[in-house]
C-alpha cells in the first residue's frame, strides 16, 4: 500500500506541474489574442485576456477550453508571472507584421499547452498501470524451481 499511496502523491504532483505550465503558456496566447482584439494594446486587462483566450478557444480546442473553464483561478493566478509589457514589447513595434505575429505567438502557446496535456493524459496512464502492477505484486506466489541432475 506504501508504493500506491507514493505512486498517487507521485501522479498529484505531476498533474500540478502540468496545469500550471499549461495556465501559464494558456495565459500567454490569452495575452497575443488580447491584444489583436483590442487594437494591438500594450498591456490588456485580465478580463480581456480571458474572453480572447475563451473565444479562440472555443472554436479550437475541446479539452483546452474544458481547461479553462475548471481552472480559471490558476491561469488569473499567471499574471503574476507573465508581464504582458515585456510579452508584447518588441511585437508591437513591427507595424504591419505585428497582427500575424501575434496570432502566431497565441497558436503557439496553445499548441504547446495542447502538447502538455496530451503528454498528461499518456503518463496518467501508464501510472495507472504502474498502480496496478504494484498492487499486483502481492496477489502472486513465488516459487522457485530447480533442475538438478546426478
Amino acid at each position: 500500500m506504501r508504493y500506491a499511496s507514493q505512486l498517487e502523491a507521485f501522479k498529484e504532483n505531476i498533474r500540478s506541474g502540468a496545469y500550471e505550465l499549461v495556465a501559464r503558456h494558456l495565459f500567454k496566447a490569452g495575452v497575443y489574442y488580447a491584444s489583436l482584439d483590442n487594437d494591438l494594446k500594450n498591456n490588456p486587462s485580465i478580463d480581456e485576456v480571458l474572453h480572447s483566450l475563451s473565444r479562440r478557444l472555443d472554436t479550437r480546442a475541446g479539452l483546452l477550453f474544458n481547461f479553462l473553464g475548471k481552472n480559471r483561478k490558476l491561469v488569473i493566478e499567471q499574471s503574476k508571472f507573465v508581464d504582458n509589457n515585456m510579452l508584447l514589447r518588441k511585437l508591437l513595434t513591427q507595424g504591419s507584421k505585428a497582427i500575424g505575429l501575434l496570432e502566431g505567438n497565441g497558436d503557439r502557446e496553445v499548441n504547446e499547452a495542447e502538447r502538455i496535456m496530451d503528454r498528461l493524459n499518456r503518463l496518467e496512464r501508464y501510472l495507472a498501470s504502474w498502480r496496478e502492477g504494484s498492487l499486483d505484486e502481492f496477489r502472486y506466489e513465488v516459487v522457485k524451481i530447480v533442475d538438478m541432475h546426478d
